[in-house]
């Protein structure tokens, strides 16, 4: 009987021994933020009832000064690795095939590394990786400060908590019929996802969006490229980001700017200082490195609340289409008052509501909005809206 640890911790020559074990498989089908629906490759947990990848790959995650073993079972028709981007281990565990091994169909190979340095890291199949990666075989690798402690890197700067935003851009004509492909510099991507989502999908993803903060925060946010393009990241007024680490390694000097290139490969480390309430929308924007061409934007929400009882709300309230155009539906009826705020805390909009349905101002302004729900007994509703 096979024993399935995932992860394991255990002691190994004094060390805290942390086990993965992943499959490899080419049956992935995800929703797209439209509806359309996405043939991929990729990893997922080991089970052995059989499984379907995820996209991205499940997430890599250890302390420094661990020991990491990563076993791979190939359950597909093709050979695959993992190559461990960014971190430092010798040529054999290095996933290169070249230099390293393959995985065969119906294989299980092991990769195994000491994790020297917190940071961002990455890890992809390096079989015809143009195409395998595009295809969807990638995930990241988080190596935290020693002990597990909330450092960007152990001794450095502090945070309350962190998000990851892994971004890729995918091309859909490859995942309909890679075998068509003749070309592939002709690569033209039609959907950018950050953590495999886009749109409203990002929105309704607490763990990419950033609904719920309050004043006093401390956010660092993991930014890992795993795309063809550069991605141009415009934070808001009002985060003060500092960059404190690049691919893997502390920065000499902090630098603090509004505007964050991450070109393929690299991860960068942001602190965001949430220092003052806002409601706003962090900008990614997916740029085709020659010619300096944006092929695509997505928004990522930010709301920062003075005070922690948006938290607390009794959400009885289902809002869509949510981002949404002129109308919102509530999914129930509701009786008493509305308002709604710009981001900047402007009123637009106000009355008294005895139906499911508000029409929101037209007045061409887009971003995030506050729609506030006030019932006859004081209960306050509250729900961030956005509109592209």
């Amino acid at each position: 009987m096979l024993l399935i640890l995932f992860p394991v911790f255990g002691q190994l020559w004094g060390q805290n021994v942390v086990r993965y074990r992943l499959e490899a498989r080419m049956n992935g089908i995800t929703t797209l933020w439209n509806g359309d629906t996405l043939n991929f490759w990729g990893f997922n947990i080991y089970n052995e009832e059989g499984g379907t990848p995820v996209l991205p790959g499940p997430t890599i995650e250890c302390n420094e000064g661990d020991s990491v073993v990563i076993s791979l079972k190939n359950e597909s028709l093709e050979a695959h690795t993992i190559h461990l981007h960014g971190l430092d281990v010798d040529q054999a565990n290095d996933g290169v095939p070249s230099t390293s091994f393959y995985v065969q169909p119906g294989e299980i190979g092991t990769y195994s590394f000491l994790a020297t340095h917190a940071g961002n890291y990455l890890y992809h199949c390096h079989v015809g990786t143009v195409l395998h990666l595009q295809m969807g075989m990638y995930g990241a690798v988080i190596v935290r400060a020693a002990n597990g402690v909330n450092q960007a890197y152990t001794g450095g700067p502090s945070y309350s908590y962190d998000k990851m935003w892994l971004t890729n851009e995918v091309a859909k004509a490859w995942h309909d019929d890679y075998t068509a492909i003749t070309n592939m510099s002709a690569y033209a991507p039609d959907y950018f996802h950050v953590n495999g989502k886009s749109k409203q999908q990002i929105w309704n993803d607490s763990s990419i969006s950033v609904l719920d903060g309050v004043v006093g925060d401390t956010i660092l946010v993991r930014l890992k490229n795993m795309g063809y393009g550069i991605n141009r990241y415009i934070f808001p007024p009002g985060l003060f980001p500092t960059q404190v680490m690049s691919d893997g390694r502390p920065l000499p000097s902090p630098v603090i700017s509004d505007t964050v290139d991450v070109y393929p490969g690299e991860r960068f480390g942001v602190l965001l200082y949430a220092k003052q309430a806002l409601m706003d929308s962090v900008r990614v924007q997916f740029i085709r490195m020659y010619r300096d061409q944006l092929w695509g934007e997505e928004m990522i929400p930010f709301n920062i609340s003075a005070a922690s009882y948006i938290e607390k709300v009794d959400k009885r309230f289902k809002v869509y289409p949510n981002p949404f155009n002129q109308f919102v539906f509530l999914g129930a009826s509701f009786s008493g008052s509305y308002r709604i705020y710009s981001v900047s805390g402007t009123l637009l909009e106000k009355g008294i509501l005895n139906d499911s349905v508000i029409l929101v101002p037209e007045k061409n302004i887009k971003g995030v909005f506050l729609l506030v729900l006030e019932d006859a007994d004081g209960n306050i509703y509250t729900e961030k809206l956005l509109r592209y």
